[in-house]
């Protein structure tokens, strides 16, 4: 039932997503003062409710919701680091999606609800969250992969290089002492497997790295 209430939902996301480009922004419905039972909203804002939704047990529902466990730490870690503004645009987004599919976004944290409404809210919170970390992981990845193919093409190895700094600065890999004596071919050749390694042996961390240096927030 879960899984098919999440497929349902998603099925209503990717249509919203890829909308006709000549529906504009005045389009979208009015806030509403009162949810869609005629019940008031709760006086909180839908950048605070985010936070609520975004540190609750988040990688566990996502793995839940049919992403792999891997892939649902990610998308988590990804999340949770948000900024006020991200939080504000992600809430936007799932509010005009509740009132496209009839839900109303604040069920989510009314108990009055019931549980088959706020399952809904957040299936649906759930699919657009994973498939907004797969979009942007799709990107930084592209330029990875770029690398990986002719990685001693000249702005390649900038790129390389900046990656290698990257990782070392979140702590994805370290950098040995001799490197520091080591000749310039010896040192791209250590950073190139540096990097091969990282992605294959710690590639939730690796992949939120990739996302942020592609967002130019690493």
């Amino acid at each position: 039932m879960a899984l098919f209430l999440f497929g349902s939902l998603l099925t209503l996301l990717l249509s919203w997503l890829y909308k006709p480009s000549w529906l504009s922004k005045t389009s979208r419905p009015k806030k509403r003062t009162t949810g869609i039972l005629g019940l008031g909203r709760p006086n909180i804002r839908p950048e605070a409710l985010y936070w609520q939704w975004a540190t609750h047990s988040l990688a566990t529902r996502l793995a839940a919701s049919g992403s792999t466990p891997e892939e649902g730490v990610e998308a988590a870690a990804w999340l949770e680091r948000f900024s006020e503004k991200d939080a504000q645009d992600f809430m936007h987004t799932i509010e005009t999606l509740c009132e496209s599919a009839q839900l109303d976004l604040y069920w989510w944290v009314d108990e009055n609800a019931g549980l088959m409404r706020r399952q809904a809210v957040d299936a649906l919170m759930l699919a657009y969250g994973l498939s907004l970390w797969r979009g942007k992981k799709i990107e930084a990845r592209k330029d990875f992969e770029a690398w990986r193919a002719t990685p001693n093409k000249k702005d390649h190895r900038t790129w390389g290089a900046q990656l290698f700094s990257n990782l070392l600065s979140a702590g994805v890999i370290a950098m040995p002492p001799e490197l520091a004596l080591a000749t310039s071919k010896e040192t791209q050749t250590y950073i190139s497997e540096a990097i091969l390694t990282a992605e294959t042996e710690n590639s939730a961390a690796f992949n939120m790295v990739l996302v942020r240096m592609k967002a130019g927030a690493a």
